[in-house]
């Protein structure tokens, strides 16, 4: 390992100046404009016309490998071939019947006996493989917009993501099908309010018995006027699942000039050029993986590397063999690859650059070192977030989420930093005039838009008003809000500081607080515990990414025995195993709430697992060993916390 003291804590990899730094930004936004420009100029609107751009483009290149085949028994997927893949898949469904049922039928024809037709959703449940991009390419060529499935969620989770899609119809893997049928057979019923469809009425689809990559004849594309002529670039490409700041999952909209201009941005950010292999391991589902790491390098015509679960015992494995030059993370991603034991040859790999979001100052020049990574990208965003969003740190800055230059953000009044008042949980106003302030630099404030009109983030007209702030610093503004905290230095860097509301991040993903609390309550209902409030918040672990989740409790009768393997036993079958708590804290007095009746909960995430802070409140934590129970913490338990000698 190396020594503390080889270990530089103060970025030698950032050799730019500011000076330089700003310039190189306005050349960035201005080559981006361009190349946008020329997209368009080409007929690039929609992700099939990427895709079909694509294939005349790039027409031999090597589009897709997996690595989990030998190299020299894998298909050969072109971009050429990825593109019939696509076809074969649009003319699958432009010709075929079942059950006297037209697949497809092309808008307003005057027929009613069709299952879909362009500007309907449809579901996508796959795992990270070659079929999955052609997949939504030849669902794009009809117009349609693909809602893709986590497929690591609960049945009950599941279901309600698919029935919230109003979709009718689902294209899946062979692999998935048993995943689809146990949630289509899940009793539980979900709010009216917002199921948009019947996840047993759905028509299913199997996608290899469709695509046939090893039998792929030269087909035209369909006709984009007949099949997709309504469709432009604000209408939805894709629905990407996100937790958001409250309740259950929501459909965040992915528009297809978003996705177009994630890749016209990344590619130039990475210095991305067609010889590069990007190794892809995190899931395709989601933006990082889905988006940012696919449009980028295939806008430049290399190769993208897939792996089907991050592995990081097979990390550099999988670089080496491959030969991959550039990769996708989040930050927890880094911190499981840096517990691995160290070898003196880690930094022997071709990997080049890394982009994503979460990298944690104290490690991130420690594996620029360690795995010889000559650039790291960081972003701030979010899949709901309006355009392709320009917080970009592709300057080694570490702990930076984003640049901007300073005289460029603060005469600005499109995109703002507002102060915040952690003790009302809300954004500050003054008392006078009802508008916000503006933070300054060094002051954490929320990430807000301004809008002309409501924001479509959502599929959902309800989730979209609660993403609102109005009357900001006029009448009758209306403001896009972001629900996370960043704060901003002298030079124009942006820093991440905290989510705010409803939600918290832990192993990569966001857990809503809303969703843990009702599991607990049905939980602890069904065995007759008297649950007076379950107050749920992330805490901080020393040596962990994101936050924990601590369920703090006030049960009715307080000396009632808590039976904490049933309760696990109940959060197991409706939560993910990310959103389980990890800390319990029993209590005999009530949550302090705001003049709203929020929990306030800002005191308690301090106090965290403490035993000398919490008073007579009782601290459980998971028990790391068989994950099947809580035990009392003791302060032997907080010592290894803080040392990092608990794996979480």
């Amino acid at each position: 390992m190396l020594s503390e003291n080889q270990l530089v804590e103060e970025s030698t990899f950032m050799t730019m100046e500011v000076p330089a730094i700003r310039e190189h930004y306005y050349f960035v936004q201005e080559h981006c404009q361009q190349t946008m420009a020329k997209l368009k100029e080409n007929g690039v609107v929609t992700g099939a016309d990427w895709i079909e751009y694509l294939a005349r483009t790039y027409s031999d290149k090597l589009a897709i490998q997996t690595v989990h085949k030998p190299i020299d028994t894998q298909p050969v997927i072109t971009y050429e071939k990825m593109n019939q893949m696509a076809n074969q898949l649009a003319y699958y469904l432009i010709n075929g019947e079942i059950d006297n049922l037209k697949y497809y039928n092309v808008k307003n024809s005057g027929l009613s006996n069709h299952i879909m037709t362009q500007g309907d959703v449809v579901c996508l449940l796959m795992e990270n493989n070659e079929n999955f991009i052609p997949t939504w390419g030849g669902l794009n060529k009809l117009g349609l917009t693909i809602a893709c499935i986590n497929t690591y969620l609960t049945p009950d989770r599941m279901k309600h993501a698919i029935e919230l899609s109003g979709a009718k119809s689902i294209f899946l893997s062979r692999k998935m099908l048993p995943l689809f049928e146990k949630a289509r057979n899940e009793e539980q019923e979900f709010e009216i309010s917002i199921r948009k469809a019947s996840i047993r009425d759905f028509k299913v689809f199997i996608v290899e018995d469709i695509i046939k990559y090893e039998n792929c004849n030269t087909l035209e594309n369909p006709n984009s006027t007949i099949y997709r002529g309504d469709i432009t670039g604000e209408d939805a490409l894709l629905y990407i699942y996100t937790s958001g700041t409250t309740g259950k999952s929501k459909c965040a909209r992915f528009s297809n000039r978003r996705f177009i201009g994630a890749g016209v941005t990344w590619s130039v950010q990475m210095d991305l050029v067609k010889d590069d292999k990007y190794y892809i391991a995190l899931p395709l589902y989601h933006g990082n993986g889905g988006v940012v790491a696919v449009s980028a390098i295939m806008l430049v015509g290399g190769t993208a590397v897939l792996r089907e679960k991050f592995s990081a015992s097979n990390f550099l494995n999988d670089i080496r063999t491959f030969g991959c030059t550039a990769t996708i993370y989040i930050g927890e991603l880094w911190r499981y690859l840096y517990n691995t034991p160290e070898k003196e040859d880690d930094a022997q790999n071709p990997l080049r650059v890394a982009a994503g979001n979460g990298l944690r100052k104290d490690i991130w020049n420690r594996v620029m070192k360690r795995f010889g990574i000559k650039k790291i990208v960081e972003h701030y965003g979010q899949t709901e977030m309006l355009s392709a969003h320009p917080m970009i740190n592709s300057y080694n800055k570490v702990g930076s989420c984003g640049f901007i230059p300073f005289d460029l953000w603060t005469n600005q009044k499109k995109e703002v930093l507002l102060t915040y008042d952690f003790e009302t949980d809300s954004v500050k106003r003054d008392p006078v005039t009802g508008f916000c302030e503006i933070a300054g630099p060094g002051v954490a404030g929320e990430d807000v838009t301004r809008i002309s009109e409501l924001y479509k983030a959502y599929n959902n007209h309800e989730d979209n008003l609660k993403k609102v702030y109005r009357d900001v610093f006029e009448k009758g503004d209306m403001w896009y809000r972001s629900g996370d905290l960043l704060k901003f230095d002298n030079d124009g860097f942006f820093y991440f500081v905290d989510r705010l509301g409803e939600s918290y991040r832990w192993k990569g993903e966001n857990v809503s607080t809303g969703e843990v609390s009702e599991a607990i309550t049905k939980a602890l209902d069904k065995h007759n515990i008297g649950l007076k409030e379950a107050n749920v918040y992330g805490i901080e672990i020393p040596h962990c990414e994101g936050r924990a989740g601590m369920a703090r409790l006030l049960i009715e009768n307080s000396s009632e025995e808590l039976d904490t393997k049933f309760l696990l036993t109940e959060l197991k079958k409706h939560l993910p195993h990310y959103a389980i708590p990890i800390f319990l804290r029993i209590s005999k007095v009530e949550s302090e709430k705001t003049s709203t009746f929020k929990f306030i909960k800002n005191q308690y995430q301090a106090e965290a697992y403490h035993p000398d802070k919490v008073g007579q409140d009782q601290i459980l934590m998971l028990d790391v060993s068989t994950k099947d129970s809580y035990i009392p913490i003791t302060e032997e338990i907080v010592k290894q916390l803080s040392s990092g000698n608990v794996r979480l």
